[in-house]
């Protein structure tokens, strides 16, 4: 609860920060750095650009694990072709599929920024297209759990009743 307040806090003096500079915050891609520039200490915000710079760099790195796992169990399945199945000779690594999945990280920004979309709205974009992937996939699952369950018969209309609220409220 303490952080609540403390967020709160954090928020409202930010907003205060922005109504004596006539610039609306939603305008303003960077709003730390803004109000560090109009604070005066601009090195402040500059500082908070490099924490965030480090914080998406790990966020990427947790995202190209598991994706990198997928797409080697994918390659081993036949799913992708067969060299992202293949693990390093000597480190035992799956290798291919590591730079498979960095390089795919990599080349859907770069080619947005090549096309001079501004940086913000990458984000949002590629936010939305991962928030659908994840709803995509969730609803599959969901249908094809009771799919699987028939199939072994181990089906129960709970088993149904759960899938279809699942479904529903991931359609919300």
């Amino acid at each position: 609860m303490q952080v609540y307040f403390l967020l709160l806090l954090l928020i409202y003096i930010e907003f205060l920060g922005f109504s004596k500079t006539g610039v609306s915050i939603s305008q303003t891609e960077e709003p730390l750095s803004f109000l560090s520039q109009q604070a005066g200490v601009g090195l402040l915000g500059e500082l908070v650009g490099l924490g965030a710079l480090f914080s998406f760099f790990a966020c990427i790195l947790g995202s190209i694990n598991p994706a990198t796992r997928v797409a080697f169990l994918m390659g081993r399945h036949g799913l992708f072709h067969g060299s992202f199945g293949n693990a390093h000779a000597a480190n035992r690594t799956p290798h291919v599929a590591v730079t498979m999945c960095f390089l795919l990280t990599f080349i859907i920004p770069a080619v947005m920024s090549f096309f001079h979309i501004k940086l913000f709205d990458c984000i949002g974009y590629l936010g939305s297209v991962c928030s659908y992937g994840f709803l995509t996939v969730y609803i599959l699952i969901s249908v094809t759990a009771p799919v699987y369950l028939y199939k072994i018969r181990k089906l129960r209309p709970i088993d149904v009743m759960f899938s279809v609220l699942a479904v529903g409220f991931m359609m919300i």
